[in-house]
C-alpha cells in the first residue's frame, strides 16, 4: 500500500513547515513502513543551519522518523482519524551521515513487538541512497483524540519529552568535513540550540 501527501495529511496532524513526510512508498500493516522525505534547499531551517554549508538538523531527522512511525501505528487502527500518536521515548540515536539539500531521505520503521495497550516499539532507520544516515529506537503511544488527559499521564508525557530532548542534545553531532573529520559538539556547546 502507498500513500500520497493528501492521504498523509488526513492521518497526521502536522502541517507545513513541520510535516516531514512527503510520500509513503510501502506499508505492511502491523509490521513495517517505508517513506520518503525530499530535502529541499527551500526548507526554512536551512536559513540558519548552516548558511555557509546547509545540513538537515538531526532532531528533524528524528521527527521525520517519528511522523513515519505515527503513520505505521495509526494504520493498525480501524478509525485512525480519531487517534493521535505521542512519542514516549527515543533510545540509541545515532547520526552517521550528513543530510544535505537535494538528498532524498528514505525512512524505514519496523515494529519490534506487537502493539499492546496502544504502546508501539519501533526500530527506525533513515538512509540517503544506500548509506545509513540515522538510526534509533522509538516508543509511541496511540491515544484517542476525545479522551481527556489524566493529570498523571500528562506529567509522564512531559517528563518523557524533556528526556527525549536531553538524549537528542547529547547525541547531536555535526560533520564539518563530510566523511573525513567529524567534530562532536560538547554538551555545554548545545545550550544555545533551540529545540
Amino acid at each position: 500500500m502507498t500513500m500520497d501527501i493528501h492521504q498523509i495529511l488526513k492521518q497526521l496532524p502536522h502541517r507545513y513547515p513541520i510535516l516531514l513526510v512527503d510520500r509513503v512508498l510501502e506499508i505492511e500493516k502491523g509490521k513495517r513502513i517505508k517513506a520518503l522525505k525530499n530535502v529541499s534547499i527551500n526548507e526554512p531551517f536551512f536559513n540558519g543551519h548552516f548558511p555557509h554549508r546547509p545540513v538537515m538538523p538531526g532532531v528533524l531527522q528524528i521527527e521525520a522518523l517519528a511522523q513515519t512511525g505515527g503513520i505505521l501505528a495509526l494504520n493498525n487502527i480501524s478509525d485512525p482519524e480519531n487517534y493521535d500518536t505521542y512519542f514516549l521515548k527515543i533510545d540509541k540515536v545515532r547520526f552517521k551521515q550528513v543530510v544535505r539539500p537535494g538528498d532524498t531521505l528514505i525512512l524505514k520503521l519496523e515494529l519490534l513487538n506487537p502493539i499492546r495497550r496502544g504502546i508501539c516499539e519501533m526500530k527506525a532507520t533513515a538512509y540517503v541512497g544506500n548509506k545509513l544516515a540515522t538510526e534509533a529506537e522509538l516508543v509511541a503511544q496511540i491515544i484517542r483524540k476525545d479522551k481527556k488527559c489524566r493529570r498523571a499521564s500528562c506529567i509522564r508525557i512531559k517528563y518523557h519529552i524533556s528526556t527525549i530532548i536531553a538524549v537528542i542534545r547529547k547525541s547531536f553531532r555535526i560533520s564539518q568535513e563530510g566523511i573525513r573529520g567529524t567534530r562532536y559538539i560538547k554538551w555545554s556547546d548545545t545550550n544555545h540550540i533551540n529545540i
